[in-house]
């Protein structure tokens, strides 16, 4: 099993457009539902034992992990937040009401300094008809951030350290909120050789318990691993009595086509506690207990 968060804005885009797809990325346009109707790939299905209370089950659709994963509403938010507009409430209230939790913090960009870079880069091409050598840009790279520097603090840099220190600060990728965690679980390679080559029947056998060893796991997370954290700077940890909601992807090759069963069970990062409150996953425990 490996372990890779998934960060908002584009967390439920990767879920649609690549492990939803058999890790293919769809080009535009291409609904996700051509998805359900592709030779070979079973459709996502929910998984987790929050799902009894939160009255879904069957299916995943686009617009329920837009939700979950986009947002931190309940996966049916667009049709409840509809009736409860329909029973008075305002738009602003009815969200409120489907909402798990806070809503998932926003980062905007620290700077744009790399696609401020690579626009300098592109202008070099343009000009000389090539692409700039390796020393061409650094030297690029460099002025830029000078002038960048200059833009925000009314001078130049006093010197190439302030400089270099600088430009490590803005060319950081800009934080993102963490929505969810893609927990890929994959048969060994005897195993995933045997499923290839078997006649139907053993193929039958390998999945059935290749789907049991992935199951046992995520109910064994939920019962000793799952949790979340209260307090100011989550010094309080606490036990998760709701279990997980998490959308799966059975897949059987992967990226470059070759034969490869394994499963995506995507761990939307919302857990309800004792007090009735929906908080987000200690991702430290989590990760620490991925190779057990």
């Amino acid at each position: 099993m490996t372990l890779h968060p998934l960060h908002g804005g584009d967390g439920y885009t990767y879920l649609t457009r690549e492990v939803a797809t058999a890790d293919v990325r769809r080009s535009r346009g291409q609904e996700i539902t051509d998805y359900y109707h592709a030779d070979g790939n079973p459709p996502g299905t929910w998984a987790g034992r929050a799902l009894p209370e939160l009255g879904i089950s069957g299916t995943v659709a686009e617009a329920q992990m837009r939700a979950l994963f986009g947002e931190g509403l309940h996966p049916n938010a667009d049709a409840m937040i509809e009736q409860l507009i329909d029973e008075g409430l305002s738009a602003k209230e009815a969200e409120q009401r489907v909402r798990l939790g806070r809503r998932p913090m926003r980062y905007e960009p620290v700077d744009t300094y790399q696609e401020r870079v690579k626009q300098r880069y592109e202008a070099h091409q343009r000009m000389t008809g090539r692409a700039p050598t390796a020393g061409e840009r650094t030297r690029l790279s460099r002025a830029m951030g000078a002038k960048m520097f200059a833009e925000q603090h009314g001078r130049r840099p006093r010197d190439a350290a302030e400089l270099t220190k600088y430009i490590a600060q803005v060319a950081k990728p800009s934080p993102q909120a963490v929505t969810g965690f893609d927990l890929v679980f994959t048969p060994p390679k005897s195993v995933e050789t045997l499923w290839a080559l078997g006649d139907e029947a053993t193929r039958r056998v390998v999945e059935q318990a290749h789907s049991s060893a992935w199951r046992t796991v995520l109910a064994d997370a939920e019962n000793t691993v799952i949790k979340t954290r209260a307090g100011r700077a989550g010094v309080a940890q606490l036990d998760a009595t709701s279990g997980v909601i998490a959308a799966t992807f059975d897949h059987y090759d992967s990226r470059t086509g070759d034969p490869n069963l394994h499963t995506h069970v995507a761990i939307a990062n919302r857990v309800k506690t004792a007090d009735g409150k929906w908080r987000t996953i200690d991702s430290r425990a989590l990760h620490a207990a991925a190779v057990s």
